[in-house]
């Protein structure tokens, strides 16, 4: 359920004394200084602490859609890996631990290989939960390339990209990853004290 914008009510110590009448206008202004309280309404009492949602917990799951519109870090836990490797066996270049997002993602990166003799095949693939969901090759004798994918997701799921090389003499890289969707959560300034 969600509330309208609520005004903060302030109230008198009379009020509150013991034996004052309880009266509907009392139990609607603690009912609505709760609300103006969580909206940050003025003067009212800012919430600190230990009351923050973080990236861990507290933040609600959102529903979203894939898109370049924002770039996904908090409530997905991004671990980086290796940028280049020489490994014929896959190795993680980026992973992400969905928390608070269900829907679909826009996952995007660059790829490309460099080898000191001939040529050989860069291998990149996406994996969720273990399996194998988009893969892709680029020869290292060319430019790279761009690679797009849109993934669905829910919360609790592991993406990984992962990129491996065909043979000793080349080198892979996945470089400019960035996971994105039509919302985001953005971090702001928040203070607590530093003795609780």
């Amino acid at each position: 359920m969600s509330f309208p914008p609520t005004d903060w009510g302030g109230w008198t110590p009379e009020e509150y004394e013991v034996g004052a009448a309880a009266t509907s206008g009392h139990f609607e202004r603690w009912f609505r200084n709760v609300v103006a309280l969580a909206q940050g309404a003025p003067n009212a009492p800012r919430i600190t602490g230990e009351a923050l949602a973080t990236d861990n917990e507290g933040l609600e799951v959102l529903a979203v859609v894939a898109s370049d519109a924002h770039e996904i870090a908090y409530g997905a836990r991004p671990v980086a890996g290796v940028s280049s490797t020489s490994s014929t066996s896959f190795v993680m270049a980026k992973r992400w631990t969905i928390k608070t997002f269900s829907g679909s993602v826009r996952l995007k990166f660059q790829h490309a290989g460099s080898t000191s003799s001939g040529t050989a095949t860069v291998y990149s693939r996406v994996m969720i939960n273990g399996a194998e969901v988009a893969a892709w090759t680029v020869s290292t004798g060319g430019a790279g390339a761009n690679r797009s994918v849109d993934l669905d997701i829910d919360p609790d799921d592991v993406i990984e990209l992962q990129t491996r090389v065909s043979g000793s003499a080349a080198t892979g890289s996945t470089s400019d990853i960035i996971l994105s969707a039509s919302n985001a959560y953005t971090p702001v300034s928040a203070y607590r004290r530093a003795a609780l």
